[in-house]
């Protein structure tokens, strides 16, 4: 086109220089507006700096997010800190502003910050430039990832159950055993947004000093703060007005003979809920029923002692209930809280179940981890699972010992192979799963509130001591909630399937058809079983 040489060449070089040596002191036009002036100084060009960081790391966290698989609860927390960071980073650089038109008015020489010219002819400064570009986006690439992985490692279940919270070693290992094991801790017992990520994480400050100093409880114990929220955590995904029904379950039991003599229960669980087209509901969960509302005062800080009970019926009518024969003054009762009853004061362990020697050594005969054919194995390894240890080190010692001892003296038939020592091995993993002596935790520790066999439970409410003013008490019939359909030990034979059949106890051979307090005699370790 013939513009070589031309004084109309294109140079973006020059171009570039003219416009940023507009800033230099040296070359400021006459009539410069005081606001470009007031920004020359290092305390606003620091907050701007500050501020382009924080925008550039919100992106790159973005970029992350859209490009990664990974659900992260807390990322809604990192871009409420980067607005934090980037919006205190420009009202920095809005004081330093000010400050420096302050010097003006007052007819001081502003303190520039003085950057010579830019010519990007110079390849000493275009490699400045280019360098300064490279460190900014470095810097935001390191430190988006590196948020974003900081991120994703507080609110995994090792942080909470490892690196700082060793204590937690017991609730840890029961959840890794648990239904819930691939629900993460966060999602119960943070929650979402930045106000319960802030709650947790000051929470968090006494609870590592107590770990930094070795003061703690132990066993730890629940916190009315960190328990789970119904409406946050547990129905994000139960539906509580969904009809349910009747549930079948299956038990299996073993005795405390030489035979370890089996025997099953078949019964119906009715949980229940909303039927379509109604609105009261029934079975179980007739406490948790759209409408209803079920309040109740408590003894102890885990709410084990109900003294009064208030329900609401949909249709506005209310009965209350109120523990007869009890120390407690009407001006203490008046002094206690009131709670709404909700899923963890049934399902009080939901996720951090830890299992009493009777179940435990019934389900691994049930599965075959121990084999019925060891004689009284169900009576020794209960037996050995109840007692006191020092440390998980003494106790699979102890337990190695004591069935090694009884069964050189009490040999299985031949030809059995090591059922012994197939059966220490197993005894041994129950103990580590559901034993902690370091921190004074075992099955009866924290009471799992759903059945009433080995803790008081569903029987803490439907009993025979809470009664209302005309003499009603909660408690009304064991088929309101299960229908026992058959027993090993009976016919099975000619059930009917809406009453189902009384239940056998075997202990005395007798059948119960009335309020019996279980916990008498049950306790999930050396008693009856």
């Amino acid at each position: 086109m013939g513009y070589e040489g031309s004084a109309l060449k294109l140079d973006w070089y020059k171009s570039c220089t003219i416009l940023i040596a507009t800033m230099d002191k040296k070359s400021l036009r006459p009539n410069a507006a005081p606001l470009e002036e007031a920004f020359y100084n290092w305390t606003s060009l620091g907050g701007f700096a500050v501020s382009l960081l924080a925008v550039g790391l919100a992106l790159s966290l973005l970029a992350l997010d859209f490009f990664s698989h990974l659900e992260l609860a807390y990322l809604g927390v990192a871009y409420v800190l980067l607005a934090l960071i980037g919006g205190s980073a420009f009202v920095v650089a809005l004081i330093g502003a000010a400050l420096t038109a302050r010097r003006r008015r007052a007819g001081k020489p502003p303190r520039r910050w003085g950057v010579r010219a830019l010519d990007l002819h110079r390849a000493r400064d275009r490699g400045i430039a280019l360098g300064v570009v490279a460190a900014v986006v470095l810097a935001f690439g390191t430190l988006g990832a590196g948020t974003y992985k900081t991120v994703h490692y507080v609110e995994s279940d090792s942080f909470c159950g490892g690196a700082c919270h060793a204590v937690m070693g017991p609730q840890d290992t029961a959840h890794q055993h648990s239904p819930h094991a691939r629900v993460k801790c966060v999602q119960c017992h943070v929650g979402s947004g930045a106000g319960s990520f802030a709650e947790a994480k000051l929470r968090g400050v006494k609870q590592l000093w107590g770990v930094a100093t070795g003061i703690y409880e132990r066993p730890v114990r629940v916190s009315p703060h960190s328990r789970p929220t119904p409406s946050t955590a547990c129905q994000t995904c139960h539906w509580r007005d969904r009809w349910v029904g009747y549930k079948e379950k299956i038990y299996k039991y073993f005795g405390a003979d030489e035979g370890n003599e089996p025997s099953e229960l078949r019964l119906l669980v009715n949980v229940g809920g909303i039927k379509p087209g109604g609105e009261e509901g029934e079975g179980i969960h007739y406490h948790m029923m759209l409408g209803r509302t079920v309040q109740f005062v408590a003894g102890g800080d885990d709410k084990s002692k109900i003294l009064r009970i208030e329900v609401t019926e949909p249709d506005g009518k209310t009965k209350v209930f109120q523990r007869r024969r009890d120390s407690t003054t009407p001006e203490e009762l008046a002094q206690l809280p009131v709670h709404t009853m909700g899923c963890v004061d049934c399902h009080s362990r939901p996720a951090h179940q830890f299992t009493s020697p009777a179940v435990a050594v019934n389900r691994a005969l049930s599965s075959g981890r121990l084999n019925p054919a060891l004689p009284s194995i169900k009576q020794q390894a209960v037996y050995v699972l109840a007692a006191e240890y020092a440390d998980e080190s003494a106790a699979r010692r102890a337990i190695d010992e004591a069935l090694t001892s009884y069964y050189r003296e009490n040999p299985p038939a031949a030809g059995s192979g090591d059922l012994v020592g197939a059966a220490i091995q197993t005894l041994q993993d129950i103990y580590s799963h559901n034993f902690f002596p370091e921190m004074d935790v075992r099955w009866d520790t924290y009471p799992d509130n759903i059945g009433h066999r080995d803790t008081e439970g569903c029987f803490r409410c439907h009993n025979d001591s809470l009664v209302t003013s005309e003499g009603e008490t909660v408690f009304h019939t064991c088929t309101k909630c299960h229908v026992v359909l058959v027993q090993s030990s009976t016919p099975s034979n000619g059930v009917d399937f809406a009453k189902g059949q009384l239940f056998f106890h075997r202990g005395d051979e007798a059948e119960i058809d009335e309020y019996t307090e279980c916990t008498m005699c049950h306790d999930g370790g050396e008693g009856p079983y």
